[in-house]
């Protein structure tokens, strides 16, 4: 479980280095969704809604994409990610 939270720390990384601005900081939230499939299909619809994003694929596990993070999101772009719950750890 704490492997998700590390694939998307490597996505927001990246994210920032492509969309961050180093004069405003950003809020961080941590969604999550069910599968690889469906995390491709939430990269498909941010693309269609011109909402930028970097998806990560873990070269450790045959280049699996495992998580995305977007640019900074405000105003009425913020409800595209309304449906994603967020994240929680999992006790063993």
């Amino acid at each position: 479980m704490a492997q998700q939270l590390v694939q998307s720390i490597h996505a927001a990384h990246e994210a920032g280095i492509r969309f961050g601005d180093p004069n405003n900081v950003a809020s961080v939230v941590v969604c999550r969704v069910s599968s690889e499939e469906e995390l491709l299909k939430t990269k498909e619809r941010l693309d269609s809604r011109e909402i930028r994003s970097y998806l990560f694929h873990e070269p450790d596990i045959g280049g699996q994409a495992t998580a995305l993070a977007t640019e900074p999101v405000s105003g009425s772009k913020r409800k595209v990610l309304s449906k994603y719950p967020l994240w929680e750890l999992q006790e063993a």
